[in-house]
């Protein structure tokens, strides 16, 4: 969805270095998917 290329950098931002990407893009849909 669209909303996720918007919510991506912003987790990245957040989560430097105490995340991996694949992490970051499964919370993503999560929480895109529960709002």
């Amino acid at each position: 969805p669209a909303s996720m290329g918007r919510l991506m950098p912003t987790l990245m931002e957040r989560f430097k270095g105490r995340a991996e990407g694949r992490v970051l893009s499964q919370l993503a849909r999560e929480l895109l998917a529960g709002s």
